[in-house]
């Protein structure tokens, strides 16, 4: 008995296979359609799911920072409160210095690879600190390694006069003598108070040895008192505190017992005197 071909079996599985293949072309197509918009060739279809993929489906995101050239940072044109810093960067983004003692130069928003910023009012004789900045059109922000300049001219004194050998001496019942020495010529002040109610005796001669007589004062009294010296440049320095007692007012009793005496002797002298010469007319 000869073998009987089933043709409808043939028929589903190849009608089977053909369905199968649709599916997977319309599979293939949609993830296409989703990378790129379009239905690309299968080696266009890697590039454009990834250009996708990387923007969430909306298209690529630059999420790099700009690459600062750490070779092209300088600082020019350095003078007594100026300098000019430039660097250059990989791609167009914005120009910013930050610098220490200081601040933030202005933002300039022009995207350029070439960077190039002035920073003035800078202090003289000073070393300052700084970095670079510059942010793309995406707004990635990239700073630099940290560099120094240093400003010509001198450096303004901003250090006070160092105060030392603070002493009382020639004290008495009414007056005092303050002196102390300073490390530059420096003006000569003194404050000085009983309780809380401050007295002052300055003299605006800068000099390095330092006297101020304190006058009027109370006798047996005891009197806090500082220093203080500034410089040239206006640097104050202000000593520890000290204090003094002034003694009683022992040579003003004895000058006027002294003036009593002498009062009472010519009294009595005369007294003498005169009874000397009634007795000689008598």
């Amino acid at each position: 008995m000869g073998k009987v071909k089933k043709i409808g079996s043939s028929k589903k599985a190849l009608a089977g296979l053909a369905t199968a293949f649709l599916v997977l072309v319309l599979v293939v197509i949609g993830f296409a359609s989703q990378g790129t918009g379009v239905s690309p060739a299968l080696g266009q279809w890697g590039y454009g799911y990834g250009y996708g993929y990387g923007g969430g489906g909306g298209g690529f995101v630059d999420t790099t920072a700009p690459g600062i050239s750490d070779a092209s940072i300088s600082a020019s044109a350095i003078t007594d409160t100026s300098a000019t810093i430039a660097w250059t960067t990989n791609e167009p983004s914005t120009s910013q210095v930050e610098y220490w003692p200081g601040s933030f130069s202005a933002l300039d928003s022009t995207l350029v690879t070439s960077h190039s910023v002035t920073l003035a009012d800078l202090t003289p004789g000073t070393t300052y600190h700084y970095t670079c900045r510059s942010t793309d059109a995406a707004g990635n922000l990239v700073v630099s390694d940290e560099h120094t300049f240093t400003t010509s001219g001198v450096s303004p004194d901003t250090t006070p006069p160092v105060i030392s050998a603070v002493s009382a001496s020639d004290v008495s019942d009414d007056r005092a003598v303050i002196a102390w020495t300073t490390d530059e010529p420096s003006t000569s002040e003194v404050e000085y108070w009983v309780t809380t109610t401050s007295l002052w005796s300055r003299d605006t001669t800068r000099v390095t040895s330092h006297s101020v007589t304190l006058t009027d004062l109370d006798s047996e009294t005891t009197y806090n008192f500082s220093v203080r010296s500034s410089d040239a440049a206006g640097n104050l320095a202000i000593s520890d505190e000290y204090t003094f007692t002034t003694s009683a007012a022992v040579a003003a009793a004895a000058n006027w017992a002294l003036i009593g005496g002498i009062i009472g002797g010519v009294v009595v002298a005369g007294g003498l005197a005169w009874y000397l010469w009634w007795r000689r007319r008598g």
